[in-house]
């Protein structure tokens, strides 16, 4: 399958993989709507679901941000 290599996705197994959680974990966050997807399919097959890597990338810097936020306060308290 082609397509896929042209979108800045990757699969949920590779997912749960790098994160060091089970296929089904990654897939119940999917299901949940945690994560975002993408489902390709060809014909007479079952799609495979890939997660927009953009949204964990956003996702990671924000969390960033907020711990630097965090970090931040805490040595204006004296904390």
């Amino acid at each position: 399958m082609a397509s896929e290599n042209l979108l800045p996705v990757i699969p949920v197994r590779e997912v749960a993989r790098m994160w060091g959680m089970t296929e089904a974990a990654v897939s119940k966050m999917v299901d949940g709507g945690g994560l975002p997807t993408i489902n390709f399919t060809e014909e007479g097959r079952r799609g495979k679901r890939f997660v927009n890597i953009i949204y964990l990338q956003r996702l990671a810097e924000k969390q960033a941000d907020e711990i630097e936020s965090y970090s931040a306060r805490k040595s204006v308290n004296g904390g």
